[in-house]
């Protein structure tokens, strides 16, 4: 439902963005909307359209081929692992859905494996478990033959975990994100799938979940981008995992459905629809304000190094340096293009989801 979200702003906006071509837009209108970021490995580029295209790329994105197409359409991302990328396909209406995995070594499919549901985001691959979240058909675990291990549907008889959203891992919990009957977050014992856990969040924990040691973060909202209302609120929360407790919260101005930044083991940074930039203190529960925008942010703040770029839905992105505890404006321009999705950088290059291919900035 989240990524279904996506897709109607996606397209519903594009009359609004200026079609001016760059010197590679003959190769990147070939690739079409893409949602999440790409993966790197052996200086190749690997991602997915929302055609359920998996394409191959040179960074500068100038050479682009399809490896793979899905039965459906994908919003997923791709996940790697050794020499394998695993990724699924669906959206919202979708009762069934594939699970793949490509080996980049024969560049041929490992398996098909069909899931009930659908995958409208990245499988988390570790040694002995692949766990998939697979819409209101909860999360499912399966060892590396593709047996299912165990599946967790609901909280009780009455609630259901729909998860849209990639699992954390903390110590022998397997942990995610739910929405619509139960709102909040549930965590599961990883070997058998007991629910050891459930927080629940009075709002849908609609964004995607990071862990920073024992604390899990993220942001639950009603905040729907199709109607245009930047000014929903949201919960920024902070689990406490070892004691199964939140830590503390704070109601914001504003929503995104990305992962926060990582500042440091105690600090994040995130943006919002409403334009804010801020830093967030995980255990203090400190609130810093960096800077602002005319335009929502709907996409994930890029970082390298000490580098921070924000970018807006329209196209406009700045960018700040970390000084001390000050963040710096260093650079700010804007693309004429629609950005919204998972963005991310690779080797000093921010690459930007639009409806054709990547746009790249150097940061």
């Amino acid at each position: 439902m989240i990524i279904r979200t996506f897709l109607l702003v996606f397209f519903s906006l594009v009359l609004f963005v200026n079609n001016s071509f760059s010197k590679n837009s003959i190769d990147k209108s070939k690739i079409g909307p893409v949602l999440r970021a790409p993966v790197i490995y052996k200086n190749n580029l690997y991602f997915l359209n929302t055609g359920g295209a998996l394409f191959k790329s040179n960074l500068e994105l100038t050479h682009t081929k399809i490896l793979f197409n899905a039965e459906k359409s994908s919003v997923s991302g791709v996940s790697l692992f050794k020499n394998s990328l695993y990724f699924g396909e669906g959206v919202h209406t979708d009762k069934k859905a594939n699970l793949y995995a490509f080996n980049l070594e024969k560049s041929k499919i490992d398996f098909v494996k069909e899931l009930p549901g659908h995958i409208e985001s990245s499988p988390l691959v570790i040694k002995d478990f692949i766990f998939v979240g697979v819409g209101d058909s909860g999360l499912i675990a399966l060892n590396q033959k593709l047996e299912i291990v165990w599946e967790s549907q609901k909280s009780n008889p009455n609630q259901l975990f729909h998860i849209d959203t990639t699992p954390v891992i903390y110590k022998n919990l397997v942990c995610a994100s739910s929405v619509y009957t139960f709102k909040g977050i549930a965590c599961f014992n990883i070997k058998t799938g007991k629910l050891e856990y459930k927080q629940e969040l009075n709002r849908n924990a609609k964004s995607q979940i990071i862990n920073i040691g024992k604390y899990l973060i993220g942001v639950a909202t009603e905040g729907d981008m199709f109607k245009s209302q930047w000014s929903v609120e949201s919960l920024l929360y902070v689990i406490d995992l070892e004691k199964k407790k939140i830590a503390n919260s704070k109601l914001l101005s504003g929503f995104n459905f990305f992962k926060p930044v990582i500042l440091n083991e105690k600090e994040i940074m995130l943006s919002l629809s409403t334009g804010d930039i801020l830093s967030y203190g995980i255990e203090s529960g400190v609130v810093g304000y960096i800077g602002e925008f005319k335009e929502p942010l709907v996409s994930r703040i890029i970082n390298s190094k000490n580098k921070y770029c924000a970018v807006g839905l329209m196209g406009k992105y700045i960018c700040y340096k970390k000084n001390g505890s000050n963040f710096v404006k260093y650079k700010q321009n804007r693309i004429m293009k629609m950005i919204v999705g998972e963005t991310t950088s690779i080797n000093g290059k921010a690459y930007l989801p639009s409806r054709k291919g990547y746009e790249l900035i150097k940061l």
